[in-house]
């Protein structure tokens, strides 16, 4: 599924980069949001530690807008399996 999500996202007219595909698939995730915490976790983030102990009842770190915000810098295709993540840069 990940290469027809590549495929539509390139359009007939890029069809020449259809051969970049592996180098641009970062991977498949149930959602957008599993993706974060994905990215977040592989980034080394340990969210409880960049708050002090006193003050973590009272901060909590948006990950459903991190997530969203993610789709500006890569492709997400989505379809009922999950979503489907590229590097476009």
């Amino acid at each position: 599924m990940g290469f027809a999500h590549w495929a539509d996202y390139l359009g007939s007219s890029q069809w020449e980069y259809l051969s970049n595909f592996e180098d641009n698939f970062l991977g498949h995730w149930t959602s957008t949001t599993e993706f974060a915490e994905s990215m977040l976790e592989d980034m080394g983030m340990d969210l409880d530690s960049l708050v002090d102990e006193r003050f973590q009842a009272y901060v909590t770190f948006d990950v459903d807008a991190f997530a969203r915000d993610l789709s500006y810098d890569f492709h997400i295709g989505e379809d009922d399996e999950g979503v489907y993540v590229f590097d476009t840069t």
